[in-house]
C-alpha cells in the first residue's frame, strides 16, 4: 500500500512542475540529499517560520505522528532512516505541507486536524516526498535563475 501511495503521488506531480526530469510512470532512484542542501533547507525553513511568525512544535503526539508517517514513507521510497528533518508548525488555521529545498518537510498543525487518519496523512506527505524524489527543488532554482 505504501509503494502504491508513493507511486500515485509521483505520477500526480506532473501538474506541480513546469518540466519533468523523469518520464511518466518512471520512479527515479533515491539519493540522500547532500549536507549543503540539508543546511540550506533548514535555513529556508527557519526563514519561513520567522517571516510568517509561525511557531515550531517540538514535541507531542502530532510530532510523533508526522515523524512516523514520514519515516515509513521514506523507507518505502528507499531512503535511510531520518533522511528528512520534519517540522510541525503552528500556523493558525492554515492547512499545508511542503518540502523545502529537497531536504526538509514542513507540516502545518491544522493539517493534522483536517486529516484524521494516518493513511490520509500519508497521501499528503507522499506527495511532498515525491517532490523531493523528482527533484522539483532543482526546477525552482532553474526558474529563479532565468
Amino acid at each position: 500500500m505504501r509503494r502504491f501511495l508513493l507511486l500515485l503521488s509521483l505520477i500526480s506531480l506532473g501538474a506541480c512542475t513546469p518540466s519533468m526530469r523523469i518520464k511518466p510512470g518512471e520512479i527515479p532512484p533515491t539519493a540522500v540529499p547532500p549536507t549543503d542542501l540539508k543546511v540550506a533547507a533548514e535555513g529556508y525553513v527557519a526563514a519561513h517560520l520567522n517571516e510568517n511568525n509561525y511557531r515550531e512544535i517540538k514535541s507531542g503526539s502530532g510530532v510523533r505522528r508526522v515523524n512516523n508517517v514520514v519515516e515509513r514513507l521514506s523507507r518505502a521510497a528507499g531512503y535511510p532512516p531520518r533522511t528528512f528533518p520534519v517540522h510541525l508548525v503552528d500556523a493558525g488555521t492554515e492547512v499545508n505541507a511542503a518540502a523545502f529545498n529537497g531536504a526538509s518537510i514542513v507540516v502545518y498543525e491544522e493539517l493534522l486536524r483536517k486529516v484524521p487518519d494516518d493513511p490520509q496523512l500519508a497521501t499528503v506527505l507522499a506527495h511532498e516526498i515525491g517532490h523531493i524524489v523528482a527533484k522539483h527543488y532543482a526546477d525552482e532554482a532553474e526558474e529563479q535563475s532565468r
